[in-house]
């Protein structure tokens, strides 16, 4: 995958200098600056730029003052700023296939690591009145509380299904964003699959690296587990860790619960929450982990 990176690089950057070759023969060439503007436009968007207050405000005084050299017709001024767009743009793209070939290589990890035939987990049911959410596939149920919103696995992107076993869907705190938080990601594994419950934290922890590696948290802590909740009149095997979130600047917990309905289906509750003083879980989370049983 490091090898894909390294051409794709490659091409970009050679494919940026004749562009500014031509920029720089023809001086001001409004087919080549817009070609310029626009792949740099898809990079900023793609990588995630400007989800930051602080990229925005770089961003506007930067193009402000490239587009007053452009104004002015210096054309030397001009050209250097497009060179450090092109540079940027260069290493933005980069880093947006790295990460992508990242995922794409985790997923297909996370799979490998249990292999058995997955099953249509699509048939969700949500009762409006009682906010009752269930799949008979599994079967079980959940209540969701008000300001949480449920994400069906068909609707889900690589990076969201990443993980041991078979995605069956994400409830977080957006109805557009699976990954705002508080969520819990809901993955199943059949009753005939033997899953070692030391698999699951080792490979909840792998996904927490992902997550580390790919510069969107750090200082992570693992803390004791959670001995105040029962399912089904038992603690369930559990693990946290508190982390600093990059991308969205606060501290943050993450884990999970690995359960087992009376059917013996199995299923992993891994969570991402705000840090709740005075107690272990957020309300929402809370409340979620309550209303969760067996239906059969």
């Amino acid at each position: 995958m490091s090898s894909l990176t390294l051409i794709f690089g490659c091409i970009l950057f050679y494919s940026s200098i004749k562009v500014f070759e031509k920029i720089l023969t023809f001086g001001f060439h409004i087919g080549y600056e817009f070609l310029v503007y626009s792949v740099f436009s898809i990079a900023l968007v793609s990588s995630g730029f400007l989800e930051n207050r602080a990229g925005y405000v770089f961003l506007f005084i930067f193009l402000a003052i490239v587009a007053l050299f452009r104004f002015v017709k210096l054309k030397l001024q001009y050209g250097l700023g497009i060179l450090a767009i092109i540079l940027l743009t260069n290493g933005l793209l980069t880093f947006v296939v790295l990460q992508k070939m990242e995922i794409f290589s985790a997923y297909h990890l996370f799979k490998s690591q249990l292999q058995f035939t997955e099953v249509d987990l699509s048939g969700w049911k949500l009762e409006e009145e009682t906010k009752i959410l269930s799949n008979q596939s599994i079967p079980f149920e959940i209540k969701i509380p008000e300001g949480m919103y449920f994400h069906n696995p068909e609707d889900l992107g690589l990076k969201d299904k990443t993980g041991i076993g078979q995605i069956a869907g994400i409830i977080s705190a957006s109805d557009h964003d699976p990954n705002s938080y508080p969520l819990i990601r809901i993955f199943f594994f059949p009753a005939y699959v033997d899953v070692p419950e030391t698999l699951i934290k080792d490979e909840v922890w792998k996904y927490i690296q992902l997550l580390e590696n790919q510069g969107e948290i750090e200082e992570i802590n693992e803390i004791q587990p959670n001995r105040g909740w029962e399912f089904d009149s038992r603690i369930p095997s559990n693990a946290f860790w508190t982390f600093y979130d990059i991308i969205r600047p606060r501290y943050a917990k993450t884990g999970f619960y690995f359960i087992q309905l009376s059917n013996g289906n199995k299923l992993l509750i891994h969570l991402i929450e705000n840090l709740e003083k005075g107690s272990f879980h957020e309300t929402k989370i809370q409340s979620l982990l309550d209303t969760l049983q067996s239906r059969l």
